[in-house]
């Protein structure tokens, strides 16, 4: 499914949704969404979470028919909470706690190249770059996006559990919200 990502005004989108984001929410098929100004498919940002979901839209993109100069980046995003659990930065932090939350973000990073190298394997062909960083997954994919001038941001639809979708909001749908690129969400 192709939609474009401009319909309504800002208010109207506050209050009603966007056409684009339900459609990326709902639709049985992947979709991309497509935001202006249109450009060739030069840069390509792929978020690859381990998830069966991301697994899948590294597959898709095999098909794609991207042109032969794409570069694509897989950026896998670790995301270690705060020790601050929502007051200021430090205000629980102990030495003990910060070596271990620093113990699980050097773990998580180990793990995020293996899935990165699997993952990279799937797209022979194309110059396929990878890259781990740290934060809240939406952030840091749409923060790349912007910083890398890519010009398709790739998410599978789902990576997070139900509860989890529920408390924080789907990664995909805050992408399509926030890109300033073009998104795809992959649905297998």
């Amino acid at each position: 499914v192709v939609v474009g990502s401009r319909g309504r005004s800002s208010l109207a989108r506050f209050f009603l949704g966007s056409v684009s984001q339900r459609v990326a929410k709902h639709a049985p098929a992947s979709v991309l969404i497509v935001k202006p100004p249109v450009k060739l498919i030069e840069k390509v940002l792929v978020g690859v979470d381990g998830s069966e979901d991301s697994c899948e839209a590294v597959k898709f993109l095999r098909h794609f028919p991207f042109p032969p100069e794409a570069g694509v980046c897989m950026v896998h995003v670790v995301h270690v909470p705060s020790p601050a659990f929502g007051v200021h930065k430090g205000y629980y932090e102990t030495a003990e706690l910060g070596g271990e939350l620093e113990r699980l973000r050097s773990a998580a990073e180990v793990d995020g190249k293996k899935i990165l190298a699997e993952a990279a394997e799937h797209l022979d062909g194309l110059e396929v770059e990878t890259l781990v960083t740290a934060g809240p997954p939406a952030r840091r994919l749409v923060e790349l996006a912007a910083e890398r001038d890519v010009t398709l941001l790739v998410v599978g639809s789902r990576g997070l559990t139900g509860a989890e979708r529920f408390l924080m909001g789907s990664v995909s749908l805050q992408v399509c919200h926030h890109a300033p690129s073009s998104v795809l969400v992959v649905r297998d």
